[in-house]
């Protein structure tokens, strides 16, 4: 798989259940896995780890909806200011 901040692959180990006890199948098992893995990467399957979450985008929408007075934004203005020189 992909990691979309780093541009490059991500290492995973994978350990063969106990249920395959001959090489053979565990031989089988695992070209099974590597399949499944190739098909993903040519899907173009990635790991976003900045990914927002729909309840960020949900709040910030609320937030871009709501409709400020310019009273509001004045006294929220004065408040950055303040925290910042804090």
């Amino acid at each position: 798989m992909r990691d979309v901040q780093k541009n490059d692959l991500i290492r995973q180990r994978q350990y063969i259940p106990k249920k395959y006890k001959t090489e053979a199948e565990q031989k089988a098992s695992t070209k099974d896995v590597i399949k499944q893995i190739n098909r993903f990467l040519a899907n173009g399957y990635h790991v976003d780890r900045k990914k927002v979450s729909k309840n960020t985008i949900d709040q910030k929408r609320e937030v871009s909806e709501r409709i400020y007075s310019i009273q509001e934004i004045a006294k929220e203005f004065i408040e950055i200011k303040k925290a910042k020189t804090l």
